[in-house]
């Protein structure tokens, strides 16, 4: 993501603030969904985000990296951030989350931002600000998961939530190779590194992740390319614009859709987009699809298994 760059045709801030307006007169409980590059790089759009969600009375999330919560940015997260911020730690190790991201020092510049940012939120009694971190599983940190675990609930987080390493997205060239290399192929080490999370989870460590996620991290890494069953809900669930306006139902939409869009919010109103026959074919194509991408959080669903997998 980071060799990209910005569209020409991007929308203004103040279209992106009247989008969530719109939304907002579509759900009273949208979730407004700040995602990147790298989420506070634009640090004035991305407050302006978070307080028009406050006066909303809308959630927000943000993922960053913390490397650029400096002592101003702090406090303005605190006042008008969005009121769930994801920071992204993949390990207790200062060397191995550095080297996943690719610059020394982001490791320690993420966990003071934390520390401060508990401080902070601490500080003022009636803070809506939720602190969150997010662990990709690989094979480098997985042997570790439990002493990663901890350190993080030592942080005073108010959750952690844990992901299987997903296929790269925005690949450049044709071979993924982090992801050939590093994605968990021991499967019986994997399964015993999930108990572990799940037995922590029942020890109170507040982690995020469900047991139901967890059992279909199990099935995933067994094929990563074929899911058993269609899981992902984010056709129902998930209104995507792109940095253009185009509107999408998932990341992948286009994938399933020749290349297209179902519109653009430049031209066209949420709610018609929304409702367009458009949008209920490709709810019909993506409630049957398998692609891997559905396996993420903020897409999958509960699913038809799911009684069986709780059993």
């Amino acid at each position: 993501m980071w060799r990209t760059r910005e569209d020409i045709r991007s929308l203004s801030t103040n279209e992106k603030l009247a989008a969530i307006r719109n939304g907002a007169r579509l759900s009273p409980r949208l979730r407004v969904s700040i995602s990147g590059g790298e989420t506070m790089r634009k640090s004035d759009e991305f407050f302006a985000i978070g307080r028009l969600c406050r006066s909303l009375s809308l959630a927000c999330t943000a993922t960053t990296n913390g490397t650029l919560a400096d002592d101003e940015s702090i406090d303005r997260l605190v006042e008008d951030g969005p009121t769930d911020l994801f920071v992204s730690l993949d390990s207790h190790h200062p060397h191995v989350h550095d080297w996943i991201r690719g610059v020394p020092g982001t490791f320690e510049l993420a966990v003071d931002a934390v520390r401060r940012l508990v401080e902070r939120s601490q500080a003022f009694s009636k803070s809506p600000v939720r602190l969150f971190t997010n662990t990709i599983l690989f094979d480098v940190n997985l042997p570790e998961i439990e002493q990663t675990a901890r350190f993080l609930q030592r942080l005073g987080v108010d959750g952690m939530s844990f992901q299987v390493l997903s296929p790269t997205f925005m690949l450049v060239g044709k071979r993924d190779v982090f992801f050939h290399r590093h994605f968990p192929c021991d499967l019986l080490f994997f399964d015993a590194s999930l108990d572990r999370i799940r037995a922590l989870k029942c020890e109170g460590v507040p982690i995020l992740t469900s047991d139901i996620d967890l059992r279909w991290m199990r099935m995933y890494v067994r094929d990563p390319g074929f899911l058993v069953e269609p899981v992902c809900a984010s056709g129902e669930r998930n209104i995507i614009v792109e940095q253009n306006g185009d509107v999408l139902l998932c990341h992948s939409m286009r994938t399933i859709n020749g290349g297209l869009a179902i519109g653009n919010i430049r031209r066209n109103r949420l709610d018609d987009l929304l409702g367009s026959d458009s949008s209920d074919r490709l709810r019909g194509v993506m409630r049957r699809c398998r692609l891997n991408c559905g396996m993420l959080n903020c897409h999958r669903k509960r699913s038809e298994a799911d009684s069986h997998l709780e059993a």
